[in-house]
């Protein structure tokens, strides 16, 4: 059985859905569909809950190219510990497990 896939952007171009959240779990794929989003993320800043974790996968952007690639569009990434949501710093290598990208407020009043 064969599946056509496309990419997020020309999905809502198709559906015009407004994504608020999107998850995205993709067993190292994760770039390929932010690149596929990049029109989702400018125009709707939906808040990412996104799996991130070094396995030297060949051909998979690390876990900071994709916590960049997500900074770089003005978010912020949080992480879960000790029963509360705090801000994670930028990492060399990442332990397994989902981070939430929060697109940045304005701080002007």
């Amino acid at each position: 059985m064969l599946f056509r896939s496309i990419s997020l952007d020309e999905y809502v171009k198709q559906t015009k859905i407004r994504p608020n959240v999107v998850k995205i779990d993709a067993e190292s794929a994760e770039y390929h569909i932010l690149l596929g989003m990049k029109d989702v993320l400018s125009e709707f800043k939906p808040i990412i809950i996104m799996e991130v974790g070094d396995f030297d996968v060949d051909g998979a952007m690390e876990s900071l190219g994709l916590v960049k690639f997500l900074a770089d569009r003005q978010y912020d990434v949080l992480t879960y510990i000790d029963g509360r949501l705090v801000e994670q710093p930028f990492e060399d290598v990442y332990a397994p497990g989902s981070r939430l990208f929060v697109p940045r407020v304005d701080q002007k009043c």
